[in-house]
């Protein structure tokens, strides 16, 4: 069953990054990338939202796979094991999340690097 916790945590990652992808999601305070220099440039917060949201899609789907996996193997595999895996699948998406916030706002690498 320790499965079951990053299949759902994968899924709400990628249906939460897709409006991202596809660029639905206008500057706001609460969704999205929000740093400085994207909501002070709408071209920049939709081209970083889009990249950051393909990033989120990527650690979700990651997930969602792995936990698939579990879900096959569980038979064959230790428990210890089954809970580890299923541990790191969950952690994968927020992970993701957190790399890309402070790459973008601490760094500001990430923000200059969409520009060009």
């Amino acid at each position: 069953m320790m499965w079951i916790l990053p299949l759902v945590m994968g899924l709400a990652v990628c249906v939460v990054a897709v409006p991202l992808i596809a660029q639905r999601i206008p500057p706001n305070l609460l969704y999205g990338l929000r740093t400085p220099k994207t909501m002070s440039d709408k071209g920049l917060w939709y081209k970083a939202n889009r990249r950051a949201g393909l990033w989120l899609f990527a650690a979700g789907l990651i997930a969602v796979i792995g936990a698939g996996g579990l879900w096959i193997f569980q038979g064959n595999l230790s428990s210890m094991t089954i809970q580890v895996v299923g541990l790191i699948l969950t952690l994968t998406p927020l992970v993701t999340v957190i790399v890309i916030n402070v790459l973008s706002y601490r760094i500001g690498h990430w923000v200059r690097w969409l520009k060009a």
